[in-house]
């Protein structure tokens, strides 16, 4: 079974690394949709700075977030070069991914 944190991070680098199909997605969007839409769509940062937190943590807190502590947190935002909020909100993300794949499993 694939580990669905990798899969979430390969699918956050193509988000900030899209092809030249999605990045022509993204261009009409900008023309056609309000500054919003377009602005979620091709939120780059915010996928970067996730990607970065998660790559800095270890597999074993990737698997089990409730170890990090508030010192460990500042070294994962040190390590990946973002805040500490975003570190904070990659975690709240791990959670609620591993909720849902419990939840989908059935256990």
């Amino acid at each position: 079974m694939n580990d669905p944190i990798d899969d979430f991070v390969k699918g956050l680098y193509l988000q900030a690394n899209p092809p030249w199909w999605l990045r022509f997605l993204y261009f009409v969007a900008r023309i056609f949709f309000t500054r919003d839409v377009h602005d979620a769509l091709t939120d780059r940062k915010a996928s970067r700075s996730l990607a970065a937190a998660i790559e800095s943590m270890t597999p074993y807190e990737r698997h089990h977030p409730e170890v990090i502590d508030k010192s460990r947190e500042k070294r994962i935002a040190v390590g990946a070069g973002i805040e500490r909020i975003d570190v904070r909100g990659a975690i709240a993300c791990i959670k609620a991914m591993w909720k849902r794949a419990n939840e989908a499993e059935g256990t």
